[in-house]
């Protein structure tokens, strides 16, 4: 049996949602990557741009599970400015190479997930075994649990 470790960043809690359901469809354990500085309103939402735009490694909260213990390590972000969001930039930056497989996905309002997803694998130096790319519309929408499904059915 993998044992899969599901580590996600979620701002505004789209990410969250999927991310438990990804955990709840392979029984994986979750690690939510958390600020140490917080991103509320739009001072938050327009630094959280800034730095994806940038690359930026903003410090992040100790670590609950470490990566290594883990088969697969099913990362989540959202896309911000057509990046993934730069707290995960920092747990991939620290992290990444302790993860033996991946798998990534990312929510989005418009565009950037693929170039998201690539940015991640680059991180961690692994082509991932599974992708997932869900628009807000599909957050909302039946297709929701389909796309999970098709998702978790890609991890070995």
């Amino acid at each position: 049996m993998t044992r899969t470790l599901v580590v996600f960043y979620s701002r505004t809690g789209h990410v969250r949602t999927v991310a438990k359901l990804v955990a709840d469809a392979c029984g994986a354990d979750l690690e939510e990557i958390r600020d140490v500085r917080p991103r509320h309103g739009m001072f938050g939402w327009l630094r959280s741009a800034r730095e994806a735009r940038r690359g930026d490694l903003p410090e992040i909260a100790a670590l609950q599970h470490d990566p290594a213990d883990y088969d697969l390590v099913v990362l989540g972000t959202p896309v911000w400015a057509s990046a993934m969001a730069s707290p995960m930039r920092s747990f991939l930056s620290e992290q990444g190479s302790r993860c033996r497989a991946i798998a990534t996905f990312c929510t989005m309002g418009g565009r950037g997930g693929d170039t998201a997803l690539k940015a991640m694998a680059s991180l961690c130096a692994k082509a991932p075994v599974g992708r997932m790319i869900l628009t807000d519309a599909e957050l909302k929408s039946a297709t929701l649990s389909r796309k999970v499904a098709d998702f978790v059915r890609s991890f070995p």
